[in-house]
């Protein structure tokens, strides 16, 4: 098998990522079985190119970065997260 038949993996720019998380909240999907969903959210992305499974798992990574960056912030507070999403994206999945 030829290099070229091999799929690439899908690079997010900021602005891609702004409009996935966009989306994210304006749909309010969790992270399984919505993948119509992801489909509809890959359609408003095709300037970008993302696959709705590149959708999914981009927002599967982004729920395991969050937990792993609320943990680290503790349950009293802590030091607040230096991830530049991470007060969106806990409003995301906190509503």
């Amino acid at each position: 098998m030829s290099e070229e038949g091999k799929d690439r993996r899908f690079l997010w720019t900021p602005a891609a990522l702004l409009t996935l998380l966009d989306q994210w909240e304006e749909n309010g999907v969790g992270v399984r079985k919505n993948s119509h969903i992801y489909k509809e959210i890959a359609d408003v992305l095709n300037e970008f190119g993302p696959s709705h499974v590149e959708v999914k798992n981009k927002l599967e990574n982004l729920t395991r970065k969050y937990r792993s960056e609320l943990a680290k912030v503790g349950p009293s507070g802590g030091s607040p997260s230096t991830w530049e999403h991470f007060e969106r994206v806990s409003l995301i999945l906190q509503t």
